[in-house]
């Protein structure tokens, strides 16, 4: 695919159905333990819809940029400041107890003052393409002309593609994370914080 194709736009409530299935190839089997167990008559996919669509959500379309390419989302970041990371009533409606325990771990962790990185996908069709990296380079200027001066993310430690795409874009880490082990979950997952200073 020719990357010189590729548009980027702000996303849309309308875009749900392209955007939660790339949300959850993100954050994968994590994403499907946070979500499933409370609604079981739903969809990982369609509780994510709901939180796209939502206002007050992290994950609204109001937080996300898209990549799209023949009017088709190939890719998403999602970002929003680091102190929005908290436990709202919203969340205590869609998680359970153990899983609210986890996302406050991972709230717990957060680089002050930043604005913080939540979500970065694109398809596996069109990786390798500079999308990614565009995508980051969108985030930083609208941290920047947001007042921001540190953009911050957590990413897996085993996802070295991923770590390696933001060291060679100034990132550095801060802390590691590890999860406790759960049933639910295959194996003990482990995390890391990573910042990097904006100069746009």
């Amino acid at each position: 695919m020719d990357v010189f194709n590729v548009s980027y736009r702000a996303a849309h409530p309308r875009d749900v159905l392209e955007i939660a299935p790339l949300i959850r190839l993100a954050a994968g089997e994590m994403m499907d333990f946070l979500l499933q167990p409370l609604h079981q008559q739903l969809t990982v996919e369609q509780i994510l819809a709901r939180m796209i669509q939502s206002e007050t959500s992290v994950l609204s379309s109001q937080n996300i940029e898209v990549a799209y390419s023949h009017g088709r989302i190939i890719g998403m970041a999602n970002s929003y400041p680091a102190n929005l990371d908290i436990i709202t009533e919203e969340m205590q409606g869609l998680f359970q107890p153990e899983s609210l325990a986890i996302i406050q771990a991972f709230n717990n962790a957060k680089v002050e003052g930043s604005w913080f990185l939540n979500i970065l996908a694109v398809k596996s069709p069109y990786q390798q393409q500079g999308i990614g990296t565009s995508l980051l380079w969108r985030t930083k200027q609208k941290a920047w002309e947001s007042g921001y001066s540190t953009l911050s993310l957590v990413t897996q430690s085993d996802n070295l593609t991923a770590i390696r795409l933001y060291q060679k874009n100034g990132f550095r880490e801060v802390q590691n994370l590890v999860i406790p082990p759960h049933p639910q979950i295959s194996d003990r997952l482990s995390y890391i914080l990573m910042s990097c200073d904006l100069t746009i």
